[in-house]
């Protein structure tokens, strides 16, 4: 969802990103997030929107992109992980997001702000692989605490502000039932 509520986002097996407006049922832009470096065509798992206004997705090329909402343009993309990104969390203040996938690991990029110019941009800060298989969900406490699940059950507990995750090991809440 946007922020304003009116418009919402998705993504899908095409390798689509689109703006629906609720008001009028019309589609406002689609990105497409072409193909991998492989020649494979990309899958649009996880779409998620920003106070900013910015737009982040997760495809199964591994990339994290970050797209303007107005139009649907590309700003920046990394690439995160060696198979598909499977979830995505953001911060409250919207200043990092973090990103999990099939790969069992968790990668986190923050917005950092240039003085000379004032521009912002995106950087990865820092990558945990704690899980043995796929990463299905993401969840963010107010708190600042990031929590991930997967196949492998186990509920995983980090500190989320950008030297707490770079610099400390995260904490295993212990294998859930199946």
């Amino acid at each position: 969802w946007h922020p304003g509520g009116t418009v919402v986002f998705t993504g899908d097996s095409e390798g689509n990103v689109r703006a629906h407006d609720l008001r009028g049922g019309q589609e406002l832009w689609r990105f497409d997030a072409a193909q991998s470096d492989s020649g494979q065509k990309v899958r649009v798992w996880a779409v998620k929107a920003l106070q900013d206004g910015t737009v982040v997705c997760g495809d199964s090329a591994g990339r994290v992109a970050f797209l303007d909402s107005a139009r649907g343009s590309l700003l920046q993309t990394f690439q995160c992980h060696r198979a598909d990104v499977l979830a995505l969390a953001a911060s409250h203040a919207g200043d990092a997001i973090y990103s999990a996938g099939a790969d069992g690991q968790v990668s986190m990029l923050s917005k950092e702000k240039w003085v000379v110019d004032e521009s912002q941009a995106w950087k990865f800060v820092d990558k945990k692989r704690p899980h043995s298989h796929d990463i299905r969900a993401l969840a963010m406490l107010p708190s600042g605490l990031l929590f991930s699940g997967g196949n492998d059950t186990r509920l995983i507990g980090y500190r989320a502000k950008k030297n707490d995750f770079a610099k400390r090991h995260p904490r295993v809440l212990g294998p859930l039932p199946q």
